[in-house]
């Protein structure tokens, strides 16, 4: 809802966008959804947008007493290797924070 409510503030901000991976699915879901492409591990927010000597924001969300799996770890490390920038957070407040922080990366 932040993001939505303050595209006009920051350039390109409508490109913020989820991955499905936190969805509940049943079964044929889940199948029908990795049929189509759905991959373990991607995190669940992107933000495609260069800025600075960065391609593009990707932020795991985590509860308070959430943990990386194998196949986050593995796609964040990744990603930096390839020039995003990644976070993970644990409220929307520290995702907020890290959104305008890549924001004044270019200012």
């Amino acid at each position: 809802a932040w993001a939505r409510a303050n595209e006009r503030n920051y350039p390109y901000l409508w490109m913020l966008h989820s991955s499905l991976n936190g969805v509940k699915m049943t079964k044929a879901q889940a199948g029908r959804a990795i049929a189509q492409g759905m991959k373990k591990g991607v995190a669940d927010l992107f933000l495609p947008v260069k800025n600075g000597e960065f391609s593009g924001l990707y932020i795991e969300m985590k509860s308070a007493k959430g943990r990386i799996s194998p196949e986050q770890s593995k796609f964040l490390q990744a990603a930096s290797d390839f020039g995003y920038a990644c976070f993970i957070c644990y409220s929307a407040v520290e995702a907020i924070d890290k959104i305008k922080g890549y924001y004044n990366l270019s200012k």
